[in-house]
């Protein structure tokens, strides 16, 4: 059961690329700047955890300050 349901994240995740490849694609004679991208991507990274079922949890967000730039590495156990 565990690799049917794998497959079909599989799956769906593969669908998931090719439509926001293809807003990506379609968008880019219109949009010169970064930023419709960058949500494009984010949208993409979301949809993309919550079709392989991971959920992320964020600790400390609060210590942050938005005026700063920081550079983020995630420590983690693949389960791919």
């Amino acid at each position: 059961m565990k690799k049917i349901i794998g497959a079909l994240r599989f799956v769906g995740l593969v669908i998931v690329s090719i439509i926001f490849t293809l807003m990506e694609i379609f968008t880019l004679p219109f949009h010169k700047g970064g930023r419709l991208y960058h949500y494009l991507a984010r949208g993409w990274a979301r949809v993309a955890l919550y079709t392989c079922g991971i959920q992320v949890n964020v600790k400390g967000i609060e210590k942050l300050d938005p005026d700063r730039h920081y550079a983020y590495v995630s420590n983690h156990a693949s389960m791919f």
